[in-house]
């Protein structure tokens, strides 16, 4: 074989190659090819609470959405447990683009690193965090810190747990145990120890008085938090019928978190001070000047030869500070401030993940409306609030109106229904009495929907020179399609008009038809294409006949007769192997009868196909339809309707008959190279042959 015949044939081999590898990775759907992590809200309250805002995408190298080819496995974790720990693993559907998993917050604030991991693809890490006070040291208190010495018993020591502030903070999981300590056990002793709950931000311990009256000063201790100490004194009551009130709040800081403290100590005491006790049942009157921050039960009773009384008091999700009031008959009132501390929601964040979605017409919980507070730590909501949502781009994606942030939570999750129109999108999030936000939602295509073009003809007979209106409805799964470029065009000659664009999905262009000798079919062929999908087009035919007062002679050598033009329609049925229509098939004449141009149509979703103006002759048509064997279907027109079904058989090729092509043009490719390599090969040894005798070496 000589070179030039090797290269003649390895060049067409290697271009038929590339052209067949080409066709095979044009496929519009990309390929999944990367993760990527988001966190949204990515901040949440350190409250124990599971919160559904970690979200894991599958993207290809543009870093669009991609589908999932197959049950996706991603594997999670955190990098601080002590701080949230996350699902482990989250499974993303075959044909979906992303997942979502929990993530499980402790009572401990800080910011932790979520790792997600999956076979094939490069670990992703984003963080999440977790906002609250952080337990920084101890503070003890007396509630009352004046008690009768009476050697009774008082649970009137609270050890509350703080942050750096002074603000309550809560204990991290597994609680945190306080030691305590009398230095006058003349006067008292304590309870040894008590454990703060985890969540909690304080507890309470007993001091067991003596019949000395006295000082002694109890101290707490505990790992990590230090010590703190305050003064517990002791008085022998005097009994009274009259006197003043006295209120202790313990702490003077608990939680905006609609919760109940029972730390309102309200005690009986004379003009100097001293400690008394009831001479008879007392009723005390209680009141909170701001009910918004917080409320007290309205009337507590001092029993009898007792010296105080304990109230609860009722916080709200609102932080501030509220004036408490306790009056008696009898007695003077008196007044104690109580503080409530936390963050105070001022304004909405919204969120949007994952940040793009696939223009797929489905409905994504992927809208996040979060109440912050002044400096972006998330708040609950002091009342089931009612956010109004909207889309400034509802040809993209439209949103829920409204949606509810139920009281003391911090966010609710609306709905994103996107189209099949790629774009961006404003949400915008408003709610009385809050600051405004916003989030941009972005939507690219992802599945490359193929338009489908339907094309009349109004009339579809016109004499010559005269027109037909041509409208063209291109749709996408049933919806219309707008902004679409679109080109009319004749296989025999006449003119458009500009296309206009009416109705969603409608395109429509004036035909002047030109003039023939005879009657003439002209096949319309509409070209639709647009950004985001695959082009298409659409047939129709409009049969141009001669003037009603025109005949059309047909002449010999011997005589002149007048030949009447008879039309009419074929209709066609495509069915399959199973006798179920085949929808969308492609039908043409290959052969017409002499000045009739190619006719041809595409059946609809019932298989039928209408082929009208046909003249009366022999014509063979074509039908074709992906996944089936080509048909050549010959038909005797006689000029009067007809009708046939017409049955196409299965394709037997599979998808991988290409890949076989290539791995064969491959082998070709390779055995031609071979042979170059072989004739080089073969003209050394030939000169060599011409220099010297070659010596084989004999075997043994």
């Amino acid at each position: 074989m000589s070179k030039k015949l090797l290269i003649s044939i390895l060049i067409p081999l290697i271009i038929c190659s590339a052209v067949l590898i080409q066709n095979v990775s044009s496929d519009p759907i990309a390929q999944p090819s990367q993760l990527e992590i988001y966190v949204s809200p990515p901040s949440v309250p350190a409250d124990n609470t599971a919160y559904n805002c970690i979200f894991v995408q599958l993207q290809d190298s543009n870093g669009n959405p991609a589908r999932a080819q197959a049950d996706t496995a991603i594997s999670l974790s955190s990098s601080l447990t002590e701080i949230g720990t996350v699902d482990p693993t989250i499974t993303i559907p075959s044909g979906a683009t992303y997942g979502s998993a929990n993530f499980y917050a402790t009572f401990t604030p800080g910011t932790t690193t979520i790792t997600a991991t999956a076979t094939g693809y490069t670990t992703v890490e984003a963080t999440i965090t977790t906002v609250g006070p952080k337990p920084y040291t101890l503070a003890v208190y007396g509630f009352p810190a004046t008690l009768p010495a009476d050697g009774g018993s008082y649970d009137a020591i609270m050890v509350q747990l703080q942050d750096s502030t002074g603000a309550p903070a809560k204990a991290p999981i597994g609680g945190s145990k306080v030691i305590l300590s009398s230095s006058n056990l003349a006067v008292g002793d304590v309870t040894p120890s008590v454990t703060i709950t985890e969540g909690q931000t304080y507890a309470i311990a007993t001091f067991n008085t003596t019949l000395f009256a006295g000082s002694a000063d109890v101290t707490a201790i505990a790992s990590d938090y230090g010590s703190t100490s305050t003064t517990i004194t002791t008085k022998t009551p005097i009994s009274m019928a009259t006197g003043k009130l006295a209120i202790s709040t313990g702490s003077p800081n608990v939680l905006a978190d609609n919760s109940a403290y029972k730390q309102i100590a309200v005690e009986l005491v004379d003009k100097d001070g001293n400690l008394g006790t009831a001479a008879s049942n007392i009723t005390v009157t209680i009141a909170s000047a701001d009910a918004s921050i917080g409320k007290t039960e309205t009337q507590i009773t001092i029993p009898q030869s007792k010296s105080y009384a304990l109230a609860t008091f009722s916080s709200t999700y609102k932080a501030g500070t509220t004036t408490l009031t306790a009056a008696a008959s009898n007695f003077e009132a008196a007044s104690q401030q109580l503080t409530t501390t936390g963050f105070t929601a001022s304004k909405l964040a919204v969120f949007c993940v994952p940040q793009t979605l696939p223009t797929d017409k489905q409905a994504y919980q992927a809208v996040q409306v979060q109440l912050q507070d002044s400096a972006g730590h998330p708040a609950p909501a002091p009342a089931d609030l009612t956010v109004n949502l909207f889309s400034s781009q509802p040809a993209v994606g439209t949103v829920d109106p409204k949606l509810t942030i139920p009281l003391g939570q911090t966010w609710a999750t609306a709905t994103l229904t996107v189209t099949n129109a790629p774009g961006d999108t404003q949400i915008t999030a408003q709610a009385s009495s809050y600051s405004t936000g916003q989030a941009k939602a972005s939507t690219c295509t992802i599945d490359y929907s193929k338009l489908a073009v339907s094309v009349t003809a109004d009339p579809q007979t016109v004499n010559n020179g005269n027109q037909s209106q041509i409208t063209a409805y291109i749709t996408v799964e049933g919806s219309p399609v707008t902004g679409a470029s679109v080109q009319f065009r004749s296989n025999n000659n006449g003119a458009f008009g500009q296309a206009i664009e009416g109705q969603p999905g409608y395109y429509t262009a004036t035909f002047t038809a030109p003039s023939f000798s005879k009657t003439t079919v002209c096949t319309i062929t509409v070209d639709a294409s647009k950004t985001g999908y695959l082009n298409s087009q659409g047939t129709t035919q409009v049969t141009v006949v001669l003037p009603s007062n025109t005949t059309v002679s047909a002449t010999n050598s011997s005589t002149s007769t007048v030949t009447s033009i008879k039309t009419g329609s074929l209709v066609l049925c495509v069915l399959d192997a199973n006798g179920n229509s085949v929808s969308n098939a492609q039908v043409f004449s290959v052969n017409q009868p002499s000045g009739i141009g190619i006719i041809s149509g595409a059946t609809n979703e019932t298989g039928y196909v209408t082929l009208k103006g046909l003249v009366a002759g022999s014509y063979v048509f074509q039908v074709t339809k992906d996944g089936y064997q080509a048909l050549l279907q010959p038909v005797s027109f006689e000029g009067a309707p007809q009708s046939m079904d017409l049955t196409l058989t299965s394709n037997p090729q599979s998808d991988n008959t290409v890949l076989f092509i290539i791995a064969g043009v491959v082998a070709a490719v390779v055995v031609a190279v071979l042979g170059i390599a072989l004739v080089k090969r073969r003209g050394k040894t030939a000169k060599a042959k011409t220099l010297q005798p070659l010596n084989w070496p004999m075997k043994s």
